[in-house]
């Protein structure tokens, strides 16, 4: 019996004084997890409580857990124009908070500066999310990189 526990405590003096451990995954995926950035060109849609449809091209920059970016929005209403966003991705909750900037010259129709609030599937290839703000109708879209 003794002989059968010498693997054991062995290994156990090892890997308590940071001598080489093996660890053995039961259950475990090979395929890698998904990387956590969103920079690129995304597309997609939504729609404000004001019922007003509305369809964007939205480009992303990261760098660690800061987001850079503009939205090109198009309303079914014919308000169109340009969107400056900045914020931070939380790539552990897979979340994405951006606030928005208009250059009011730029813009044709009523558009305005919002809050953004994304939720990123396990991929980072969709999202869903709601936009809000002063002046603004709020709404909710979703999207895909292209």
């Amino acid at each position: 019996m003794r002989a059968s526990l010498a693997p054991l405590i062995l290994g156990l003096l090892l890997t308590a004084c940071g001598g080489p451990a093996r660890t053995t995954t039961i259950g475990s995926s090979s395929a890698p997890a998904a990387a956590c950035d969103v920079s690129g060109r995304w597309t997609g849609a939504g729609r404000d409580r004001a019922s007003t449809s509305w369809t964007y091209a939205l480009t992303l920059d990261q760098v660690g857990d800061r987001v850079t970016g503009r939205f090109d929005w198009a309303g079914d209403d014919g308000t169109v124009g340009p969107e400056d966003v900045a914020g931070t991705i939380d790539c552990a909750a897979r979340t994405l908070a951006l606030e928005g900037h208009i250059a009011a010259d730029q813009v044709s129709g009523s558009l305005a500066a919002s809050r953004y609030r994304i939720s990123l599937d396990p991929s980072f290839a969709s999202f869903e999310g709601t936009w809000t703000g002063v002046d603004v109708v709020p709404g909710t879209f979703a999207g895909r990189r292209d």
